[in-house]
């Protein structure tokens, strides 16, 4: 009966000891590259440039993000903006549904810009989708990339 004793004290110890949480870290899926617009769909209204394409009037751009955190828009293959970027990751439960995004942050000089914050997710490491859906927000443009 002694021995018991000491037996059950520790491993009620080791598995208090082991029941401590540590934070789990996530990291972003990488979204370096470069992405040309294929597409962007609206919320409103439903009609023939919904969704707009480079096809049916809209404008040939891209983004690029580079490794050193750093990105640029072109607008037919003109260098329009750049600035730093930093990349996030969140997982967030509401009304019973779980949503896991990633988002990237957009800087100039320092300072998030207007619009500052994407949510993204990427498709088979070659479609690059912004939605604020991800979010779990009703409405909003779904904007779509391919990898160049």
């Amino acid at each position: 009966m002694h021995r018991i004793i000491p037996a059950v004290f520790a491993v009620m110890l080791l598995t208090a000891v082991g029941c401590t949480k540590q934070p789990v870290i996530i990291i972003p899926v990488n979204i370096t590259g470069q992405w040309q617009w294929t597409s962007t769909l609206f919320d409103l209204p439903l009609g023939p440039t919904n969704p707009s394409t480079p096809l049916n009037g809209g404008t040939v751009w891209s983004l690029t993000f580079y490794n050193d955190n750093t990105w640029g828009k072109r607008i037919i293959g003109i260098l329009s903006d750049t600035g730093t970027y930093s990349l996030g990751h969140k997982t967030i439960t509401s009304s019973g549904t779980t949503y896991d995004y990633d988002s990237v942050a957009y800087f100039h000089s320092n300072t998030l810009t207007p619009f500052n914050v994407d949510y993204y997710k990427i498709y088979n490491n070659d479609s690059l989708v912004f939605s604020t859906s991800f979010i779990g927000a009703v409405g909003g443009d779904i904007v779509s990339f391919a990898r160049q």
